[in-house]
């Protein structure tokens, strides 16, 4: 796909929650846990127009049930597409594109924000395949829709979470 048929307009972080409790590097009872949600939707007067709602939760516990860390964030960004692209193209491209758009965007500005934690602590995404997690959202849509609230000028499309290794659906 030509990446000028895809623009990101604007983007910003609309929640952030970052715990973090210094755990004992030895520990190898840490249980981790990721989920990634989405909402895709477009501008009601400019189909075109397209808003990506991102949401992360990511988790690493002890066995005893301590969370060492806990990290959730909501990313939105806004994508405008050229008139040459179909409807089915802009619903791919906005899902594979746009979600790893943003992914890299949390990226980017998670890891500056950890690194002022002590003990050198710097936290960096994990990295997931986002095409299975699409896959894997796309097939619990099918089974379940759920639709999201959305400002009047978007028009909601899909709203679905699944875990980063795609074997579980999480609930919003």
């Amino acid at each position: 796909m030509n990446s000028s048929l895809l623009q990101l307009e604007d983007y910003g972080l609309t929640d952030l929650s970052i715990k973090w409790e210094p755990m004992d590097q030895n520990t190898a009872d840490a249980k981790s846990s990721t989920a990634i949600t989405y909402q895709v939707a477009y501008q009601t007067d400019n189909p075109l127009k397209y808003k990506l709602t991102l949401e992360f939760r990511h988790l690493i516990g002890s066995a005893e049930g301590k969370d060492h860390l806990s990290v959730q964030a909501t990313i939105v960004g806004y994508f405008l597409f050229q008139e040459t692209m179909t409807p089915q193209s802009r619903e791919r491209a906005i899902r594979i594109n746009g979600l790893t758009i943003l992914y890299g965007a949390l990226r980017g500005l998670l890891l500056p924000i950890t690194a002022a934690f002590p003990l050198g602590f710097r936290y960096v995404l994990p990295a997931v395949d986002m095409i299975q997690i699409i896959k894997a959202v796309e097939e619990t849509k099918k089974a379940a829709p759920v639709v999201g609230e959305n400002s009047a000028r978007y028009r909601p499309r899909i709203k679905k979470a699944v875990s980063a290794r795609g074997s579980k659906t999480v609930k919003p």
